[in-house]
């Protein structure tokens, strides 16, 4: 059988991830096709680089990253699903279907993001985090915690906000249109210029 060299470079990354000794931080990923990789369980994704590479499908649960780069990279159908990640920095990167389910995010920047719609960051608990210049559109983040997070410029549009809990966030410039928040509680959190329009607030707390 032939082996794509896609094929071969995704076989090598997984083998260099089963090697204890073997930081993955060592290595740069950048503009690498990495598409339906796998680094699952994985606790050595210290600075992990992977700017402008595609990672189309990539399995990333339970892992755990300190200041990973995934700037301009192809992440849709990703999965992050109980990962940890501080300091990470996602400007630029296509995040449509992108899972975050029970994720926890700290100092996480989500800045320009090309696309964010279907992103699922349901149970996450995101904190310190930046929001900016995003669609959010039929995005789920039901149950998630925010502290001190700052959602500027975003268009929010047929998402599920049901049961979140924010705590000092600040909305500035957002747009939530035929959003359902049941049950959504603001504590602390400061408003500016938003929009809500056609959104269930049944039993919201302000």
């Amino acid at each position: 059988n032939v082996v794509s060299t896609h094929e071969l470079l995704v076989q090598i990354v997984c083998e260099l991830a089963k090697l204890e000794h073997i930081k993955l931080s060592d290595f740069i990923f950048s503009t690498l096709q990495l598409e339906n990789i796998s680094l699952e369980h994985k606790k050595n994704l210290d600075k992990f680089k992977a700017e402008n590479a595609n990672l189309k499908g990539a399995k990333f649960n339970d892992s755990e990253f300190t200041n990973p780069l995934f700037c301009w990279s192809n992440l849709s159908f990703a999965f992050f699903n109980d990962a940890t990640l501080i300091g990470a920095d996602f400007e630029g990167a296509i995040l449509s279907n992108v899972e975050f389910k029970n994720a926890k995010l700290t100092e996480a920047k989500f800045n320009s993001p090309k696309d964010m719609k279907h992103a699922n960051l349901e149970g996450a608990e995101i904190t310190d985090s930046t929001f900016s210049n995003a669609n959010l559109y039929h995005a789920k983040l039901n149950k998630a915690k925010l502290s001190n997070v700052t959602l500027s410029d975003i268009k929010i549009k047929d998402a599920n906000l049901s049961n979140v809990f924010a705590s000092s966030v600040t909305f500035k410039n957002v747009n939530l249109t035929k959003v359902v928040m049941k049950e959504i509680i603001f504590q602390n959190c400061f408003l500016e210029n938003v929009t809500f329009c056609d959104c269930d607030l049944t039993l919201a707390s302000m």
